[in-house]
């Protein structure tokens, strides 16, 4: 168990989650982005670089091997 208290198995849980999240959020964007709304949208307003943040500080390389 990690320091953190998550098992390897919830950790690979948690990375998986996240970046399920980040494709529907960057989906979102780019329709945002496309609906002509005149407002400009930007990654930040949809959470995208803590999602990335996030990740990277949950990926391990066990991760990295299986993705």
């Amino acid at each position: 168990m990690a320091r953190d208290g998550l098992s390897e198995s919830e950790r690979l849980l948690i990375v998986e989650g996240l970046k399920t999240l980040k494709v529907k959020r960057r989906v979102e964007l780019a329709n945002a982005r496309s609906s002509g709304a005149g407002q400009r949208f930007d990654e930040r307003d949809y959470s995208i670089p803590d999602i990335e943040r996030l990740i990277a500080k949950l990926d391990t390389s066990t991760e990295r091997r299986f993705s």
